[in-house]
Order: C-alpha cells, then structure tokens, then sequence
C-alpha cells in the first residue's frame, strides 16, 4: 500500500507543478502582451522646448516634461506660468502659452495610411504650424467650435469667448450656427 501511495503522490505532485507552470508561462505571456502594446502605443510626437510650469497628463500619471520628451495619443498638456513647443510626427510644430491646456485625443501619422489628429483646446492660446498630416484628417475641438485646416499656420485663444487667427492657408469653422471659411490675414 505504501508503494501505491508514494506512486500517487508523485503523480499528484507532478500535475501540481505542471499547473503551477502552465500558471506561470500564462501570467508571462499576459505580461508581455500588455507591456509590448504600451511599448508599441505610437509616438504623436515630442517637446521642443519649455519653459516655466508645465504638466503632461497621461493617465494616472502627470509627468513634468523637457526637451525630448515623447508625447502620445490621450495626453493632456497643461500649462501654468510656461509655455512649451510641440513638434508632431508629421512635422506640425505647435505652441502652448500660459494657462492652456491641449488634448492630444487621437494622433497617428503613416504617410497616407489612417493618418488621423484629433486634438482638443479646452482653454488657453495655442499657435500651429501643420505639417504633412491629411489635412481632411486634421481636427481641433473647442467647446464653441471645431476647426478643420487646410495647409495652414494659425492661432485659436479659447476663453470665455474663441478667436481664430490665420497667418497662412485656410481654416474652416463650424458649430451649430453654421460654418466659416477663413483665409490668410483674417480673424473671427
């Protein structure tokens, strides 16, 4: 009886490490999938340049940038008493100034495959430059209005009321009272 028993607790104790390994390879397996999808999450971009107090929001975290460092589709920039230069994966270059803060909502720069920017002003003075992006695939969001561009340098500030001004190109507004094509030289 003795010799049975040790031959079944081996077995037993055979398949306990089986299932405590299969356990472990999963849990690795699991690990790896996420950390290589938060690897993989696409560069929108980086920072040119800041100066004073500003915050990237991202998630549950809030990092306090410098040069070069990355940002990616869902950061929120705010800014405090600073100002902080932004350069997109297309080459869009954008400035935040004092007391803004910006949503990149959606960025992803392929040369012509999906490229999509989705961007949002909740307050502040933004200017931009846009780059190579689609422009039938550029969007700014404000509370008052959404902004289309077409190949353009322009300036939004956002407080309670929105002024658009356009340097270069085209800039389109919209909200429920209707839309407005905006030039270069023009304000609304």
């Amino acid at each position: 009886m003795k010799k049975t028993e040790a031959v079944q607790r081996g077995l037993f104790d055979t398949l306990v490490l089986r299932f405590a390994l299969t356990q472990c390879v999963l849990l690795l397996l699991l690990f790896f999938v996420f950390v290589g999808h938060a690897l993989a999450a696409d560069s929108a971009g980086q920072i040119l340049s800041v100066t004073g107090k500003v915050e990237i929001l991202r998630g549950k975290e809030t990092i306090i940038p410098v040069r070069r460092s990355e940002l990616l589709s869902g950061d929120t920039i705010v800014t405090g008493v600073g100002r902080v230069q932004l350069r997109f994966a297309d080459g869009t270059l954008l400035s935040l100034y004092a007391d803004t803060r910006f949503v990149v909502d959606e960025y992803h720069y392929d040369k012509g495959k999906n490229e999509r920017a989705r961007f949002s002003l909740l307050t502040g003075l933004m200017h931009t430059l846009t780059g190579h992006i689609d422009k039938r695939n550029y969007l700014l969001k404000t509370r008052l209005a959404t902004l289309g561009v077409r190949g353009t340098e322009y300036s939004v500030n956002l407080s309670n009321s929105l002024h658009v001004s356009v340097d270069q190109g085209r800039v389109e507004l919209a909200n429920a009272g209707g839309r407005v094509l905006l030039g270069a030289g023009q304000s609304i």
